[in-house]
C-alpha cells in the first residue's frame, strides 16, 4: 500500500477539513503541542517540520536525522520538542 503522505485535520464541530501537506515523504510521526498551537510532524527523510494551526503554515523545518523520525514528543510546557529517529538518535529542537 502506498502512503498518501498528507496530513488532513477534521474540526469536529464544523466539519470543515484542513490540510496540512507540506513534504513529499512520508509522514512517520506526529504530536501536537501542550498549547494546541502547532503540530510536529515527524517524516521519512529524516526531516520535522512544526505547523501552525492556526494558519496551516509551516513555522520551521528541522533537518537532522539520517533516517526516518519514529518519535516526537513535547516537553509539558511546550518549550522543547524531542524527536527519536529508527538510527537511534536523539534530537532536541
Amino acid at each position: 500500500m502506498k502512503a498518501d503522505k498528507k496530513i488532513i485535520l477534521w474540526y469536529q464541530f464544523s466539519w470543515q477539513m484542513f490540510d496540512l501537506t507540506g513534504d513529499q515523504h512520508e509522514v512517520t510521526a506526529l504530536t501536537q503541542s501542550p498549547d494546541n498551537q502547532h503540530l510536529a510532524v515527524g517524516y521519512s527523510d529524516g526531516t520535522v517540520r512544526i505547523f501552525d494551526l492556526i494558519t496551516g503554515q509551516t513555522k520551521i523545518t528541522f533537518s537532522g536525522h539520517k533516517s526516518s523520525v519514529t518519535a516526537l514528543n513535547y516537553d509539558q510546557h511546550g518549550m522543547r520538542l524531542v524527536s527519536g529517529s529508527k538510527v537511534r538518535n536523539t534530537t532536541a529542537c
